[in-house]
């Protein structure tokens, strides 16, 4: 017993130096993983911000080719659908040329066609000329389209477009209201 008792101081200062070297070497260790996690988050965040960035300019792109590709477009509402699929163009250069007094051909306009589904009376019409300079003076005389008739022209533009000018809208009107000259310009280039 007696031996036991002389051990048991020497048994403690063991457990104790143990237990410190137990610590020292969590607290290596953890520092070391943490370093290494935090090297490898850190190169993971770069990456992430670098691929956003990349996803940002990307989608800036198509928005652009989406614009580009809907530049000689032109979307006609409130004419009713009277006519067969092999007489839509005629009947939309016959609009055309009635409404905004501009002379066009049946070969001026690439395709025509309803937008929706087939139900309603009214379906918008989407017509894509086969020049810009053609749509543009269509779209610039579009105030000639008498107020009884019901038609109305708007231009063809992506989602996102669409999205940026609704936001404008009511910082346009503001400006109008102050007695300034506003209008909502697409961006070029």
């Amino acid at each position: 017993m007696e031996n036991q008792s002389s051990m048991d101081p020497l048994l403690n200062k063991i457990k104790e130096q143990m237990a410190l070297q137990t610590i020292e070497i969590t607290a290596a260790i953890t520092e070391s993983v943490s370093k290494s996690l935090d090297e490898k988050l850190a190169a993971l965040l770069e990456e992430n911000k670098s691929l956003k960035q990349e996803v940002a300019i990307m989608k800036q792109k198509l928005n652009y080719l989406e614009d580009e590709k809907k530049k000689t477009n032109l979307i006609f509402f409130g004419i009713n659908e009277t006519e067969k699929n092999n007489q839509l163009i005629e009947n939309v250069t016959k609009i055309i040329e009635k409404e905004t007094k501009i002379p066009i051909q049946p070969f001026e306009i690439n395709k025509a066609f309803r937008l929706g589904s087939k139900g309603t009376n009214a379906r918008p019409i989407l017509v894509s000329f086969t020049s810009t300079w053609k749509r543009n003076q269509i779209f610039k005389n579009k105030k000639n389209c008498t107020s009884g008739s019901g038609i109305h022209i708007k231009e063809d533009f992506s989602k996102e477009t669409l999205e940026r000018r609704r936001e404008l809208i009511p910082r346009m009107l503001q400006e109008r209201q102050k007695g300034k000259i506003a209008y909502i310009k697409k961006k070029t280039g």
